[in-house]
């Protein structure tokens, strides 16, 4: 399964061309044009990476990105402005957005921004193992980026999850 994007922009017209260039570059996506459906989505679909609009109409993409923060999203997000505003890229950030990327934004740079940021949350973890690992009573769902214990999931950053998989890969070759 691929790494599922979620993308929270209101303007239909710069998120169409958004969400088509994601799917383009092989990643499944889901899309929100508000602060609500963000965090709702966030909770149920669990997605890789989330990009931000600054502006949404139930609020900023700030205030957003801090309360995925503070609910436990620790995928990274990026967070998309009008103009590389400075004020905007030190509240982003300080609200816990790894990056910015301006409006308007050349989708081949806005990609690469999304496959670096995965590379270094996810890694490419042992290309050609399984996706499946089990560690006594836990599940590593490598392909999901997810490890569940009795079918909850358990929340793990990137670098937890990275861990978890390197430490059961060594195990198990011991």
């Amino acid at each position: 399964s691929s790494d599922l994007i979620l993308v929270v922009e209101d303007d239909a017209a710069v998120a169409e061309a958004l969400v088509e260039g994601i799917r383009g570059d092989g990643y499944d996506v889901v899309r929100e044009a508000t602060v609500a459906g963000a965090l709702r989505a966030a909770r149920t679909r669990h997605p890789h990476l989330a990009i931000l609009d600054v502006r949404l109409p139930d609020g900023s993409g700030i205030d957003l990105c801090r309360e995925l923060r503070r609910t436990g999203f620790r995928a990274p997000i990026l967070m998309l402005t009008v103009h590389a505003d400075e004020v905007d890229q030190v509240l982003g950030l300080e609200a816990g957005a790894d990056d910015y990327v301006a409006k308007p934004y050349r989708l081949r740079e806005l990609l690469a921004r999304v496959r670096a940021h995965l590379r270094r949350a996810y890694g490419d973890l042992a290309a050609g193992a399984a996706d499946l690992l089990h560690a006594g009573d836990l599940v590593i769902d490598r392909a999901a980026a997810r490890v569940t214990r009795d079918g909850r999931a358990i929340e793990l950053t990137p670098t937890e999850l990275r861990l978890l998989v390197f430490l059961e890969i060594g195990r198990a070759h011991v």
